[in-house]
């Protein structure tokens, strides 16, 4: 076998192994997504929303069309990987709307949201919350701007 040859067998290889790579990540990234959350029932997230293992959420500020407000998560190890807020409204595209929290010591996390406006005007919304992995799905009804 001539270099010439040795040289695109090795990159025939490669591809090979970045496709693989490749379609393992997407696997992953969309089985996740399509993994059905643990519903959580919360009467007010304004006042805060125990999860589980002593972890809280809560909004800082209620939940406003085309204003930002804080979303606070409470009782995550610091030493873990940061959690993910994202918004979705069901039964209707809305675009990507993940926001990670920002460690703020003392198993505080927080990420300033601001939900986009839905030009049917409806107001229901759907928290997905991704904590490593389990993924916790908490409805609420944002306010008008």
């Amino acid at each position: 076998m001539s270099d010439n040859q040795r040289k695109w067998a090795l990159i025939g290889v490669a591809l090979l192994i970045f496709a693989g790579v490749k379609f393992w990540l997407i696997n992953t990234y969309l089985a996740r997504q399509h993994s059905t959350p643990e519903r959580v029932s919360c009467a007010d997230l304004n006042q805060g929303c125990p999860l589980a293992d002593g972890v809280s959420l809560r909004f800082l500020r209620p939940a406003r069309h085309g204003q930002h407000f804080p979303v606070q998560l409470d009782g995550w190890p610091a030493n873990s990987p940061p959690p993910v807020v994202e918004f979705a409204m069901a039964g209707m595209d809305m675009g990507s709307a993940r926001f990670p929290l920002r460690d703020q010591g003392h198993g505080r996390w927080q990420a300033d949201i601001m939900l986009p406006v839905c030009v049917t005007g409806r107001q229901d919304w759907l928290l997905l919350l991704d904590l490593h992995g389990k993924r916790l799905q908490v409805d609420f009804v944002a306010g008008p701007k």
